[in-house]
């Protein structure tokens, strides 16, 4: 495909997408800083999950080599070989999806690793269909390389690991939001939702409390040089996580955005001191320290639901 011509000395912002001047360090729209020479830092370009927000999207149909996806493989990988599954591109985070090399590799799934990632991309010379045919040796490996099976009984659904980190995700981004960021006041909605989002089964159940979440979020918080275009943006991708067909990346783009381009933290800072100073979220305890006065937006007195929350800060 070939490349838009900007016209000279112009170039696209990578957060926004909007095209701008050079030599211009920060955007006028969306206040993203640019790297050395009109192009985005590196930390910048590490942390965008996908460039010229909101236009760009990600192939969901990536080629993940020759195998069906639900495939049961054996994969060379990290001097192990595991006994995995074959999965599809929406079933992983935009981060995973952008380190595939090249088309023929597959994406495998890998129940019974403990340490590291489960969700990783093997070049086609390092799968193999079925135990006997894997090679007894590899170059440079002297000893035996170790083969670990798929347990008898194990999850081999991937949506057991991304479950779980969109709930904790959703819900984190959620609290550091005071009261009076949103606009659902009742603490019991709130409880009530914590507790649809840790019992999600499916990404449809898991979509649409990420997407009630970000309606929730006052437009006001929001970024003030592009507030209603990002506002707008991100009502968007809400409607796409409301759908029965939605995927990891879809829901990984919006809790991403939302909180890294989206929401004025600035803004956020000065609600949670009106809010203290109104002494509705703390006060000062016996020791000197602050307690809260009312619970958080997602901890409950149930241990078996706060196992399945993660929060910052404490």
């Amino acid at each position: 495909m070939a490349t838009q011509n900007l016209g000279k000395g112009r170039k696209r912002c990578q957060s926004c997408g909007q095209v701008v001047g050079s030599p211009t360090v920060t955007c006028p729209h969306c206040s993203h800083r640019f790297g050395t020479h009109g192009k985005p830092g590196k930390a910048a370009a590490e942390d965008l999950p996908f460039a010229n927000f909101p236009n760009s999207t990600l192939p969901m149909e990536l080629p993940v080599g020759h195998i069906p996806p639900g495939t049961r493989v054996w994969i060379f990988y990290n001097q192990n070989i595991y006994e995995s599954v074959v999965i599809q591109a929406r079933d992983v985070d935009c981060a995973t999806i952008k380190l595939q090399k090249n088309p023929r590799q597959s994406l495998c799934y890998i129940p019974d690793r403990t340490v590291g990632k489960k969700c990783v991309w093997i070049p086609e010379d390092r799968v193999f269909m079925n135990e006997e045919s894997i090679p007894s040796t590899f170059p440079n490996l002297g000893a035996a390389v170790p083969r670990v099976p798929i347990k008898l009984g194990a999850n081999c659904d991937p949506a057991a690991v991304w479950l779980p980190s969109l709930c904790a995700r959703m819900l984190d981004l959620s609290d550091l939001i005071p009261i009076l960021g949103v606009k659902e006041p009742d603490m019991d909605v709130w409880e009530e939702h914590a507790r649809l989002a840790a019992d999600a089964t499916t990404y449809a159940e898991i979509g649409k409390q990420v997407a009630w979440i970000v309606r929730q979020i006052k437009p006001e918080i929001f970024r003030n040089t592009r507030a209603d275009a990002h506002h707008k943006d991100l009502l968007l991708m809400a409607d796409a996580c409301e759908q029965p067909t939605v995927d990891v990346p879809t829901m990984d783009r919006l809790l991403y955005m939302t909180k890294q381009h989206g929401i004025h933290w600035e803004h956020v800072k000065i609600m949670w001191d009106k809010e203290r100073g109104k002494g509705l979220e703390q006060s000062a305890g016996a020791d000197g320290r602050r307690t809260r006065k009312r619970p958080s937006k997602f901890i409950t007195d149930e241990p078996e639901h706060n196992r399945n929350i993660r929060r910052k800060g404490g």
